[in-house]
């Protein structure tokens, strides 16, 4: 597979949210749907709706397709992105016939992420109720959208089971995944005969995790290849700032008690860059270098007021200065920073955080 617009992911993987809508994956343009899961259908009727085949053609003819301009750009930026990835990681199948038509007769599963449930604990400026029921209430007193549902939840994985043993990777996000029992389902899917898999979790790593319960779910698993991608974004006035109701202290302790009970577990620090974080991200970084973890930088593309690139160009530059030539990932912040953007997008995020902070302390405080 020559054609360098390519991406695998619309073949071999789905992305649902809790509301059921559907995408090839989660960089994916959130405004951009492709459909609502049919739990009443097959996992290849839904795959094969219009918009599917549609985008699987457009990546057929060598194009960018609309929905897909987050890794475009990433890449554009010089930002290794999920598509290339993704490509990298099935690189093997691409010359296949599989990959060759834009209607998919035998489907297969190689990267499942479905997010079955928007039950969370915390209210990230960032997020929406899509992902975390916390938000909801926040949005409405906004006069923000909202669907008139403020828990959602579904259950597909009877559809899915004949798929577990080609799966190569789940990813379990939320919501928060683990106070979600729909997990469980997934994870139920395996037994002590399954081949060795790749469980991604996104977590905000607030649970206390040595809860028997959480613990035995992780002890089930831990013969397989673990991921525990945790959203940190800040050391503790930064990370509880953006992250409302997060508890830093708590997520250090949990990160500690994985290491020394889960010492093959992947732990990354998973921070989301933008706008409210970026200025002092290198003290943060800093920080946690005793812990010896990896990082993996996710830079905030939409809603665009968040957007590093929308920063006053004043305030680039002096982040530009101190962070450059630092390390690798510092690097990537100042690679990023580079871009043109709107400033006047920068102040309308600083107003919806205001407004979005004082709905949260009048509900929540």
């Amino acid at each position: 597979m020559n054609q360098n617009n390519f991406c695998a992911l619309p073949w071999v993987s789905i992305h649902t949210w809790a509301n059921g809508n559907m995408f090839p994956c989660c960089k994916s343009d959130p405004m951009i749907s492709f459909g609502k899961l049919d739990t009443s259908k097959s996992y290849k009727d839904n795959i094969n709706n219009k918009s599917f085949i549609n985008l699987r053609q457009e990546f057929l003819e060598n194009r960018q397709p609309k929905s897909c301009w987050k890794c475009f750009e990433e890449e554009s930026k010089g930002i290794r992105s999920m598509r290339i990835d993704q490509n990298n990681y099935y690189k093997e199948y691409l010359e296949s016939d599989y990959f060759k038509n834009n209607y998919i007769q035998k489907p297969k599963i190689f990267y499942l992420d479905m997010r079955s449930s928007n039950k969370c604990n915390l209210c990230c400026v960032m997020c929406s109720p899509e992902f975390s029921h916390k938000i909801y209430d926040i949005y409405r007193n906004l006069d923000m959208y909202t669907d008139n549902i403020q828990f959602k939840s579904f259950s597909y994985y009877e559809q899915l089971q004949p798929y577990v043993n080609e799966i190569k990777t789940f990813y379990l996000a939320g919501g928060e995944p683990f106070l979600d029992e729909n997990i469980l389902n997934i994870l139920d899917m395996l037994d002590e005969n399954s081949e060795i898999k790749t469980i991604i979790f996104t977590t905000n790593c607030t649970i206390d995790l040595n809860k028997s319960k959480l613990f035995d779910i992780l002890k089930k698993i831990e013969k397989h290849n673990v991921n525990l991608r945790i959203s940190l974004d800040g050391n503790k006035e930064y990370n509880e700032k953006i992250r409302l109701g997060s508890d830093y202290d708590q997520i250090i302790k949990n990160i500690l008690f994985l290491k020394e009970n889960f010492p093959n577990f992947d732990l990354v620090i998973n921070p989301t860059i933008g706008t409210l974080n970026v200025e002092h991200f290198n003290l943060f970084y800093n920080e946690l270098l005793y812990l010896n973890l990896k990082w993996d930088l996710n830079f905030i593309q939409f809603p665009d007021y968040f957007n590093i690139i929308n920063l006053p160009q004043d305030l680039k530059d002096s982040i530009i200065n101190k962070f450059k030539n630092q390390n690798p990932i510092l690097d990537q912040i100042v690679y990023f920073l580079q871009s043109n953007g709107n400033p006047l997008k920068y102040n309308e995020g600083l107003e919806f955080y205001n407004k979005f902070y004082k709905e949260y302390v009048e509900i929540y405080k």
